[in-house]
């Protein structure tokens, strides 16, 4: 792994945190899956649950409140795991071709992701009722976890301008 924008072969801090998302939206979708074949998971409290729990915490809240209107809409949990499970591979393709495009997209597609992570930790942090429905520990785990993306994507803004005098 290799911070900045001018990596071609190596994974840098913005490609880490995309892999991220995409690992956090596929825990509820592999959780709604298993469960469909297996409903005792939906009465018991363990790993399972937990994992599902961290997934939709650590999804951004606009994505999380999206899908809640899609759930109220269709009352279809299929329709949530399709909707996470596209909008993961969307992210990933997209993701993937943005942030190795030339250096001025490249840094533009970072300060703007910077940017997204940030509004929605401070999302995070205000007292609205959804923000607390999956608990606490799921929560906090997961605020860490998008805390950790907005750092490895500053990671990469900071080695570039160093290493750069285009910005600066």
């Amino acid at each position: 792994m290799k911070f900045g924008l001018d990596t071609r072969k190596k994974m840098t801090g913005a490609n880490l945190s995309v892999y991220i998302f995409q690992i956090t939206s596929l825990l509820p979708a592999l959780y709604i899956v298993a469960a469909s074949g297996y409903g005792a998971l939906f009465t018991q409290r363990g790993p399972a649950g937990f994992l599902c729990s961290l997934g939709f915490c650590g999804i951004p809240r606009a994505q999380a409140l999206g899908l809640s209107i899609l759930y109220r809409a269709f009352s279809s949990e299929a329709a949530v795991c399709f909707a996470l499970l596209i909008i993961s591979l969307i992210v990933g393709f997209a993701g993937n071709r943005l942030l190795r495009a030339k250096e001025k997209t490249a840094f533009t597609v970072r300060v703007v992701y910077t940017a997204l992570i940030g509004a929605d930790l401070i999302f995070r942090l205000l007292p609205l009722s959804f923000n607390g429905a999956f608990g606490f520990a799921p929560s906090a785990c997961a605020f860490a976890l998008r805390l950790l993306c907005l750092a490895l994507v500053t990671a990469d803004i900071v080695v570039y301008k160093k290493n750069s005098d285009i910005y600066t």
